[in-house]
């Protein structure tokens, strides 16, 4: 957790005392931070199939423990956003009780999904199949998993919260994980709006009078991982090892544009701070595949190293 701490913070103090954004848009800043989008540099583990080694295994158990606590993060800073707004000076009282009210909600949302899990889960899944095809199965996930994030929702966390737990609920039957491959068509014919989505809402001055902004989150981007999980690891799996972990962490996408959508959208966002929120994104998305590549190439004839 040390990486996403520092992450957290130093992207807070960042923003609000080297480029003067204000509390709010500042803390959206720090939370847009701290998770890992470990999908980006998956695919360069698989490239070279050291995916199931042991050093990939602990990519994605670090990667998945992030995303839940940028998740949960990204989920008090959206509940406590319109709370803020009407602080009226009383910020860390508010802060308080809101975020009271939002640990009671999230422990009762996260035991109920633990508690579908564990009890209905598999069964809904066997009923399905003895009834449907595979791709009928795959539907009634589908919509259990919509169902979850309306939950979610509706609760006033964010739907991406929802999401992230509807995975969850289902990665523990192996007869659901096994159907991974019913999903890629949805994936690949839904994705693509995500972004277009993004390019939609910018504006090309802004974009032009983002790259000061944006170079500056992204340096503290990039350097917050290597040196948060990078010295994190190195005692533990050695300095190769550990900066194969630290530069696979370094990618932002899915959770960072989330909080600048919903910023945005709330209007705590300005338009440059959104462009300068994307330019991380591709900076982070588009270098550390680069720089990875070789890297796990040069690992891939020392096999022995992942064992």
């Amino acid at each position: 957790m040390a990486n996403l701490t520092l992450a957290a913070v130093l992207g807070y103090v960042t923003a609000r005392y080297a480029l003067g954004l204000e509390l709010i848009a500042s803390l959206a800043v720090g939370v847009a931070m701290t998770a890992t989008s470990v999908g980006v540099s998956l695919a360069s583990w698989e490239e070279q199939g050291l995916v199931d080694t042991h050093n990939g295994r602990l990519l994605l158990d670090v990667a998945e423990l992030d995303d839940i606590a940028g998740v949960v993060l990204m989920g008090l800073l959206l509940a406590i956003i319109p709370t803020l707004q009407q602080a009226n000076g009383q910020v860390w009282s508010i802060l308080g009780s809101t975020a009271w009210n939002y640990a009671i909600k999230f422990t009762l949302f996260a035991a109920g999904c633990l508690l579908f899990s564990q009890y209905m889960e598999k069964p809904i899944t066997h009923w399905s199949r003895r009834l449907e095809t595979d791709s009928g199965v795959m539907q009634t996930m589908l919509g259990l998993a919509v169902l979850i994030a309306a939950i979610s929702g509706w609760l006033g966390f964010s739907m991406a919260v929802g999401a992230l737990f509807a995975g969850l609920v289902f990665s523990r039957d192996p007869e659901a994980v096994n159907r991974e491959a019913n999903y890629e068509d949805i994936y690949a014919l839904l994705a693509p709006f995500f972004f277009i989505g993004i390019g939609r809402e910018i504006e090309l001055q802004a974009l032009a009078d983002s790259w000061t902004w944006g170079l500056i989150l992204a340096a503290v981007a990039i350097g917050t991982k290597l040196v948060g999980v990078g010295l994190s690891a190195w005692p533990l799996i050695g300095r190769s090892s550990a900066m194969l972990l630290a530069v696979s962490m370094v990618p932002r996408a899915e959770i960072t544009m989330v909080v600048a959508q919903q910023g945005k959208q709330l209007e705590v966002l300005s338009e440059q701070l959104y462009a300068a929120l994307v330019v991380v994104t591709a900076i982070t998305s588009l270098l550390a595949p680069l720089v990875l590549r070789p890297m796990l190439r040069r690992e891939a004839d020392r096999p022995k190293a992942f064992d």
